[in-house]
C-alpha cells in the first residue's frame, strides 16, 4: 500500500516575554570508519500544555526550491502517512518529504548506520541513533541536514518532557538559539500523523554540524601521538562551553559527552548536538558531566588522558571570567 503523505508547516510564534539517562558509551565504537556522524538519545512524551499555537497560516514548500536557509528560524508542521511506517527510502514517502523540505528531487537521503567490533574483531553494522528510531542524512545541493526520528509516547509519564516541545520551550525564550551555527538546533519539527491523525513519531530536521564527534578525535589524536593537539583542543572545548553557557543565561547541555561535542580541526570550531535536554535541572553541571565522562574512557586511555581535563577547565574558567558573572542558573565550573 501506498502512503499519503501531506505537509502543512507554520512559523512558531515570536516570543511574547520572557527538561535522561547519559547515552552509554563504548569504546567497541571505534570500529565504525565514520566518526562523523552523531549519537543522539532521545526521551518523549505528549506534554504540550506549554505550547504556543502554530500560525493558522501554513506555508507548503515547493519540490524545486531551494531549502530554505538555516537563518529561517523554527518551523513546526504536520507529515500525515497512513498504511506505513516513516522510511525515507520508499519512493512515496521520500516524494513528500522532499518537498516538504523544499529539496530538489535529486537530492539524497542516506541512512546513518553505526559498528562495532564483535568478539572476533568483525565489524558488525547496525541501525544507529541509540534510543531514536533513525536517522538519515540529507545532502542537497552543498547543503548538508540530518533528519532524527523520535518516537513519541502519548502515555509517558507527566515529568518526562518531549523532545519536540523542549524545543519549542527554547525557541520561546532565546530564540537566537535557532540561528547558532555551533549548536544542532531544529529547523524544523514534523509530528508524524498515521491513521486517525494518531501521532506515532517526531521528525526534528537540523543542520548537519562540522568536523568529527570528540569521541573520534580522541582516538586520532591519541593513536598518532599528538597528545599537545589534543590539550589544545580540549581547551577551546571549555572555551566554548563557557560561551554557551553566558550565551544562552547559564543554561546547561545536560549531556556534555565527547559523543555530543563535534569538532572541526581546520577551523577549531566546537559544536553541540542533541540537545533534547537543555535546560533541565540535574545533579550535575555540564563541567561536572563532561569530566565524569574523560574519567571513565581514561581507564582505556590511560591516566595520562585526566591531564586534559585540567587545559579544558583552564579554558572554561578563562572564557567565563572574560564574560563576567552571569546571572540566574548556574554555568558548573
Amino acid at each position: 500500500m501506498f502512503a499519503t503523505l501531506m505537509c502543512t508547516v507554520g512559523p512558531q510564534a515570536r516570543p511574547r516575554g520572557r527538561s535522561r539517562a547519559s547515552s552509554a558509551y563504548t569504546r567497541s565504537s571505534r570500529a565504525c570508519s565514520d566518526a562523523s556522524s552523531y549519537a543522539w538519545d532521545a526521551s518523549d512524551s505528549d506534554a504540550e500544555s506549554d505550547m504556543d499555537p502554530v500560525s493558522e497560516a501554513t506555508e507548503s514548500f515547493p519540490s524545486q526550491a531551494k531549502a530554505p536557509p538555516a537563518k529561517s528560524g523554527f518551523e513546526v508542521g504536520e507529515l500525515h502517512l497512513s498504511g506505513q511506517s516513516f522510511d525515507p527510502a520508499a519512493p512515496s514517502v521520500r516524494s513528500q518529504l522532499l518537498r516538504c523540505l523544499g529539496a530538489s528531487p535529486s537530492a539524497r537521503v542516506e541512512a546513518y548506520k553505526g559498528c562495532y567490533a564483535d568478539a572476533k574483531n568483525q565489524t558488525v553494522w547496525f541501525k544507529a541513533g541509540n534510543m531514536n528510531q533513525g536517522i538519515w542524512f540529507l545532502k542537497d545541493r552543498g547543503e548538508e541536514l540530518v533528519l532524527k526520528l523520535v518516537k513519541f509516547d502519548r502515555f509517558a509519564p507527566a515529568h518526562v518532557t518531549a523532545e519536540t516541545e523542549v524545543f519549542r520551550r527554547l525557541y520561546r525564550e532565546i530564540p537566537s538559539i535557532a540561528n547558532d551555527p555551533r549548536v544542532a538546533f531544529p529547523t524544523k519539527i514534523f509530528k508524524i500523523l498515521g491513521p486517525g491523525n494518531a501521532r506515532s513519531h517526531d521528525l526534528h530536521v537540523m543542520r548537519r554540524m562540522p568536523g568529527r564527534q570528540l569521541d573520534s578525535i580522541i582516538e586520532s589524536c591519541w593513536k598518532n601521538g599528538r597528545r599537545r593537539d589534543l590539550m589544545a583542543i580540549f581547551r577551546n572545548i571549555g572555551k566554548f562551553l563557557a560561551e554557551f553557557h553566558g550565551r544562552y543565561g547559564g543554561r546547561q547541555h545536560c549531556d556534555v559527552g565527547p559523543q555530543n561535542i563535534f569538532y572541526d580541526e581546520a577551523t577549531e570550531q566546537v559544536s553541540l548536538v542533541d540537545l533534547g535536554m537543555m535546560g533541565a535541572r540535574l545533579t550535575k553541571s555540564d563541567v561536572e558531566q563532561f569530566a565524569g565522562y574523560i574519567q571513565t574512557i581514561s581507564k582505556s586511555y590511560g591516566a595520562e588522558l585526566l591531564s586534559a581535563l585540567d587545559h579544558f577547565r583552564q579554558g572554561y574558567q578563562e572564557a567565563a571570567s572574560q564574560a563576567g558573572p552571569r546571572k540566574g542558573k548556574r554555568g558548573g565550573a
